[in-house]
């Protein structure tokens, strides 16, 4: 039997919602459930969607990733949290790590990355 892990993915550009969306639709046992534009919309939909897995970009208008990621991981039996933006440095993995994300990924590779992000394989 094969599980499906379900995604929710959160960035206010449409353009990274489309093209992270495809890449993780063409994984298989991979399946996007929301593609949402704002953290507040991301923290409504959650009781909803029921997501295994959700990818939130750092840097929002309104409530950052950063804090979305803190909120989420005091729900019980809260989803894995993948945070990522387009930089890459070692105070955002501390960021991450600090809000207790379960990893960091830098948006140039989010490609490469992302799969072994989501099954919990990939170091931090």
């Amino acid at each position: 039997m094969t599980t499906t892990i379900r995604i929710m993915l959160v960035d206010d550009s449409r353009t990274f919602l489309d093209s992270a969306g495809a890449l993780l639709d063409a994984i298989p046992g991979f399946e996007v459930v929301a593609r949402l534009r704002s953290a507040e919309d991301a923290l409504a939909e959650l009781r909803f969607t029921r997501p295994d897995v959700v990818i939130l970009d750092i840097h929002m208008p309104g409530m950052s990733g950063l804090e979305a990621a803190r909120r989420i991981k005091t729900r019980p039996t809260p989803p894995r949290v993948i945070l990522t933006t387009i930089h890459d440095g070692a105070e955002y993995h501390r960021a991450a790590g600090a809000v207790g994300a379960d990893a960091f990924i830098a948006k140039s590779e989010f490609g490469a990355r992302i799969g072994a992000a989501v099954l919990g394989t990939e170091p931090n």
